[in-house]
Order: structure tokens, then C-alpha cells, then sequence
């Protein structure tokens, strides 16, 4: 449980469709100045996501950029992935709302990076890239290197209804 692990409840990711994904500082409000920090995406008691910021402020406002580009089919290097996109809109239309947890990291950012890895290892969050299980998928599914390539991707993940 990701609160054994020092975490706190922060606040609340939402969908509203087509493409309005919403992470909010609703709980702790002041966590939006922690620097630097861990955080967790939780939907349905699972681990979906963890990552680290610099700043947690910062980073949230990107997520809130990056993931409703693409579930509106708008894809860019180095951006949210097509298979990522699909399954936060799956997950949130199945459950209508996720958790987000964070914690203030610590300063040194090899230490920051290194518990990073260590709660992936201990969670397995199918959207991590650096998961296990993120990392038995089909490279397609796992970045945005061709933006032609991934639009033409989501074409088929909205064709087939079926992201397993």
C-alpha cells in the first residue's frame, strides 16, 4: 500500500470526455510546491503510475498538457503514448475517478531516481514505461517516435476496443 511507503493522498484525477483529463491538488494543496517529490497515479486500489519531479507543481501541469493532447488523437515526440492515453481513458470511464499520492522526495536526485525504480519494482504500474510489464510491451506502446506511426496506432487501439 503505497501509504506504507510514505505516501499521501494529494488529490484527484478525473476524465471528463472526450479529452479532458484533470489532475488536481484537492487534498494538500501546498503539495504543489514540493521540491523535489515521488508521486503515484492509484485507480481501483491499483498502482497505475509512479514517478519523480523536480518540482511536483510543475510536473502535474505537464501531465495536464501532455495526456489530454493525446486522448484528442494529438500525438508529439516524446509525448503521452497512444497506448498510455487509451488506457487512462479506459480506467477512468470504468472507475470515474483515480487517486493521486505523492511524497517529498529527497534532495540528492540519484537518491530520488533510485527510490523511483525501487517503487516500481515493489508496484509494477502497467503505465510505467520502466515496469516489467511496461517494458513486455511492443515498442509502439511505449513511446511516440513517429508521430504518424502513433496516430495511426490510436486509429487501431479506438478500432479495437481492446487494449490487452
Amino acid at each position: 500500500m503505497l501509504e506504507n511507503h510514505g505516501f499521501v493522498l494529494v488529490g484527484r484525477i478525473t476524465l471528463e470526455l472526450p479529452a479532458k483529463f484533470q489532475i488536481e491538488f484537492d487534498d494538500v494543496p501546498e503539495a504543489r510546491w514540493w521540491r523535489p517529490a515521488i508521486y503515484a497515479f492509484r485507480i481501483s486500489a491499483e498502482v497505475v503510475r509512479i514517478g519523480k519531479a523536480k518540482n511536483l507543481g510543475e510536473r502535474i501541469c505537464q501531465w495536464n498538457k501532455d495526456v489530454p493532447r493525446a486522448l484528442a488523437g494529438k500525438f508529439q515526440n516524446g509525448g503521452t503514448n497512444p497506448w498510455e492515453a487509451f488506457e487512462w481513458r479506459r480506467r477512468l470511464v470504468k472507475h470515474s475517478q483515480g487517486e493521486f499520492l505523492a511524497q517529498v522526495g529527497p534532495t540528492d536526485m540519484k537518491l530520488l531516481g533510485h527510490l523511483e525504480r525501487k517503487l516500481i519494482g515493489y508496484y509494477n504500474p502497467c503505465l510505467c514505461n520502466d515496469s516489467v510489464c511496461g517494458r513486455m510491451r511492443p515498442p509502439i506502446a511505449r513511446s511516440v517516435k513517429n508521430v504518424a506511426t502513433a496516430t495511426e496506432y490510436w486509429r487501431s487501439l479506438n478500432h479495437s476496443g481492446d487494449s490487452e
